[in-house]
């Protein structure tokens, strides 16, 4: 038995041809979006997945970023970064006081609340991180 085959139609051909091509187009869609949510924002030097809250001396020559209002603390040994040395400069981004929070041994805390936006080093002789307030 011999099948015999008709010829299509114009609109026919049409109806098939703009499936095809949208199923070509969405597929090519699909696949872009995978791939953008693969790919993972770009990170300034230190600006880590979350903010950072407690600095120490192991974090020196990173960059964090706060929000205006943040606080975040400093631990450094008091022998090699003397507190009345820890400085950020420019003044009026960030505003220190002494936090009473228990630190480790040998070790003092500080505490920096971010009251402007700018950007400082907070430094103590070889110790140094940029603050970026936003």
């Amino acid at each position: 038995m011999s099948r015999i085959r008709r010829k299509r139609t114009k609109s026919e051909a049409l109806t098939i041809t703009v499936g095809a091509l949208t199923g070509v187009v969405l597929l090519v869609v699909i696949a872009s979006g995978f791939a953008l949510l693969k790919e993972k924002p770009p990170q300034s030097d230190a600006v880590a997945e979350k903010t950072q809250f407690s600095l120490t001396a192991n974090d020196s020559g990173r960059t964090f970023t706060y929000a205006l209002g943040a606080h975040f603390s400093v631990f450094l040994d008091e022998a090699h970064y003397p507190e009345s040395k820890l400085r950020c400069s420019p003044q009026g981004v960030v505003v220190s006081v002494k936090d009473l929070g228990v630190a480790p041994a040998g070790l003092y805390t500080t505490r920096f609340t971010v009251v402007a936006p700018g950007t400082c080093e907070l430094k103590n002789n070889d110790f140094s991180v940029l603050i970026v307030a936003r």
